[in-house]
């Protein structure tokens, strides 16, 4: 019996090395450091281009090896938040949409939007195997265009009056 040739992943990985499995799947990202509102600061993978991909890939804080990412993807809706995200949450299961909150735990509103997050985790003790990695991307890729889609976005109508 023969076994199929996959290749493995290890169960951790420095940025750098992130960076080429995310080339090796097509995409052209470069590590950036982002502040939380809570202020923490992250590393996360992202695309600075004009026509880059509206998401990007957290690592989590700045430490030397990382044993998974989140894939996150911020989108705008004028529908009640709560609503939207549990109605995307009951038809996805590989990613999962939060309202996001402001200081005072209110849904975060800048006229006329509320603001999603979606997120979909992965780790590599579950994903053992490159090909594994690859499908986990190209899911996620899905749920994005699918939230492009459904979740437009006009950054002209935004204003942060509230009116």
């Amino acid at each position: 019996m023969s076994t199929p040739n996959h290749e493995l992943l290890r169960e951790i990985f420095t940025a750098d090395e992130l960076l080429n499995l995310f080339s090796n799947c097509g995409f052209s990202l470069q590590i950036e450091r982002i502040e939380r509102f809570s202020g923490e600061s992250v590393l996360c993978l992202g695309d600075e281009s004009e026509d880059g991909l509206p998401w990007h890939v957290f690592l989590d804080v700045d430490t030397q090896l990382f044993e998974g990412f989140d894939l996150v993807c911020y989108r705008p809706t004028t529908e009640n938040p709560y609503h939207v995200a549990n109605e995307w949450n009951q038809k996805h299961y590989k990613s999962v949409m939060t309202v996001m909150l402001d200081d005072e735990d209110n849904p975060l509103y800048i006229y006329p939007y509320f603001s999603l997050r979606i997120c979909s985790s992965a780790n590599f003790q579950q994903l053992l195997t490159f090909e594994a990695f690859e499908r986990h991307l190209a899911n996620w890729v899905d749920s994005v265009n699918e939230a492009i889609e459904q979740f437009p976005y006009d950054p002209d109508s935004v204003s942060g009056d509230g009116h």
